[in-house]
């Protein structure tokens, strides 16, 4: 069942539970079986009291309805008759008030939305965007969204569940105007097309010139081709701060981020002497996701670079296009394609080959477009590598989906990822505990910088990259036999929570080879979003992203001693490296969550809890 599939249960104003019992006819029929029965009364009062005929009696039974109550005064009408008559004022009145609440509800509601509440807009009408929208109802968020997307029926389920919804053109700043969206608490630009989102964000900022914003709308704009990563950061440069606290999403990259979440890449691997030989079977959207955020986090003490075999039945054509995009990404990991339809004796002998040699995969992600050619694909690497972690991607939540959850002791190493209540939810969407990590990393970086830019005038690069070394955060934890969680889920029986005293005497002996992590993971990032090494001598130039710091560990003394003679002090970057994990404590501290050590914890590895 959807986490979603009992949201009408959730508590809702009163007015909201009488509109929608009226919408599901409950009143009607209640209101026609009352009439019926003050019929019925009145025909038999007006014939046993004044001997009326059966035609009569009916007349003036149906009178009362049009509040006519021309009732003899003697002999004195029965207490029932009177009962009957002001039913029936009741029963005509009520339905009038009915009709009138029924036909303006729609107007008062999103009045008082829009007027009188904090409320979020979602721009686009998918079933990324369907799961958005559920979710914050559930934490009783007020929403309202736009499309140009006339789906009927998941507009009606919006609508059943409180989302106040308008049809319309997604760049019209009417609408905007009539949606009041300067109020709006955050904005989701969710359509699955890049341009048609970045014509969003571009209108909205030009209806919000003349608009007086008490502090920035927190902006999430659906961004996923990198071939348009130059256009986005023009737009960048262009659209107002004032107006905007902007942050790309790419809802595949959210499914990565799940995967390795649920196993991380090192938990079946030595961080001292190797790296993760990743497996991915699929190379849509998701599969290549899955690629770049394992090249972006698969950086461990042991210097190796990270392994990763693709496979895929148009693997050559998929391949070209991949390193048409990512040129640099063989200085990140290496990597090897291969055309293999999953369904051929081929890719079964591939499996069995790979079960004997050295070169053995660690870590598997089963990523096709279809649910059930996953699972096949799943239970074949099963019966030849069963203790290799295997994610597959799952994008329906069906029956079969959760037997493979509720069986998880006879397939412990199968696990299923990528369903869209999962990925596109309030959690991984605005994302606040990430968010909260990379500010907290960028404030520290404030406090010894001074000509530093606040957070909303930093550019999606530069937070996207503090993000970056947030998500590196636990594997660095990890590393040390340790792992940070949130305040609520400290338990004494669990975890022994860890100072900053026991945090820096643990990190002391292996400060130097967490510093070289974290600095070839910076490498790698910058690398697998275009940026190439300068000598250095020359500027740093993000337009064309070229960095001096781009080099080996070892080289950076170098570095750090031609700057420090140009700038005419001190620098020294591999120092900065230290202090970045040094921080962690801190950092962690400072979005609100605990580090801790897991009570059944050995070095650098522990058991799920």
């Amino acid at each position: 069942m959807s986490r979603h599939s009992d949201i009408k249960q959730e508590k809702r104003n009163p007015l909201e539970i009488y509109i929608s019992e009226i919408s599901h006819g409950k009143w009607a029929l209640f209101t026609i079986l009352l009439a019926m029965l003050t019929f019925v009364i009145g025909v038999f009062g007006f014939k046993v009291t004044y001997g009326y005929s059966i035609d009569e009696a009916a007349y003036n039974s149906v009178r009362m309805f049009f509040i006519n109550f021309d009732i003899p005064v003697y002999p004195a009408p029965p207490l029932y008759l009177i009962v009957t008559k002001w039913l029936a004022f009741f029963i005509v009145v009520s339905s009038i008030v009915h009709i009138i609440l029924f036909s303006m509800f729609e107007r008062i509601n999103f009045y008082f939305i829009t007027h009188h509440s904090s409320f979020i807009t979602i721009i686009g009408l998918n079933d990324y965007s369907v799961s958005l929208a559920l979710d914050l109802l559930k934490q009783r968020k007020k929403v309202l969204l736009l499309t140009e997307n006339n789906d009927d029926s998941k507009i009606q389920t919006l609508k059943l569940n409180g989302v106040k919804v308008l049809c319309g053109d997604i760049t019209d700043q009417a609408l905007y105007k009539k949606m009041c969206v300067e109020r709006s608490r955050n904005i989701i630009i969710y359509t699955m097309s890049d341009s048609q989102n970045l014509d969003a964000l571009m209108e909205l900022d030009e209806y919000l010139l003349n608009k007086k914003l008490d502090s920035p709308i927190k902006t999430i704009v659906h961004f996923v081709d990198k071939q348009l990563e130059d256009v986005i950061q023009e737009i960048e440069k262009e659209v107002s701060k004032a107006h905007f606290d902007l942050k790309l999403l790419n809802i595949y990259e959210n499914s990565a981020k799940q995967l390795f979440f649920k196993k991380p890449l090192y938990e079946n691997i030595d961080m001292d002497k190797e790296n993760a030989h990743l497996l991915i079977v699929g190379f849509g959207r998701i599969g290549e996701n899955i690629l770049l955020q394992a090249a972006k986090i698969a950086h461990f003490p042991s210097e190796r670079p990270l392994r990763v075999t693709v496979i895929d039945s148009d693997a050559e054509t998929l391949s070209s296009w991949f390193y048409l995009r990512y040129p640099l990404i063989n200085k990140v990991c290496d990597i090897q394609f291969l055309s293999y339809d999953i369904r051929t004796k081929e890719f079964k002998e591939h499996i069995r080959q790979i079960k004997t040699s050295e070169n053995q995969y660690s870590y598997i992600a089963i990523c096709l477009n279809d649910d059930e050619l996953s699972l096949k694909a799943a239970l074949n690497f099963m019966t030849e590598l069963k203790t290799v972690p295997t994610g597959i991607k799952m994008i329906r939540d069906s029956t079969f989906a959760r037997w493979i959850d509720n069986h998880n002791k006879k397939f412990h190493n199968l696990f299923r990822f990528g369903n869209t209540d999962d990925i596109s939810n309030v959690g991984t969407i605005i994302n606040e505990k990430q968010d909260r990590l990379a500010k907290a990393i960028h404030d520290l970086y404030l406090k010894k910088n001074e000509n530093g830019q606040p957070w909303n005038n930093l550019t999606a690069f530069i937070k996207s990259s503090n993000r970056a070394q947030a998500d590196h955060i636990d594997a660095k934890l990890s590393y040390l036999g340790l792992r940070q969680v949130s305040t609520g889920e400290v338990s004494e029986k669990m975890y022994t929570t860890i100072n900053l005293q026991e945090f820096n005497s643990m990190l002391v002996n292996k400060l130097e080879r967490l510093a070289i992590t974290e600095h070839n993971r910076w490498n790698a990032f910058h690398h697998i979003n275009g940026y190439t090494q300068i000598p250095p001598h020359e500027e740093i130039d993000h337009e064309n992203k070229k960095h001096y710091c781009l080099t080996t560990w070892n080289d950076l003394d170098e570095v750090s001693q031609v700057r420090s003679e140009i700038k005419g002090n001190q620098v020294n970057y591999k120092e900065l490296d230290r202090h970045s994990v040094q921080r962690i404590f801190k950092i962690v501290e400072a979005a609100g969550d605990k580090i801790v050590k897991p009570m059944n914890a050995k070095e650098g590895k522990f058991d799920d809890i």
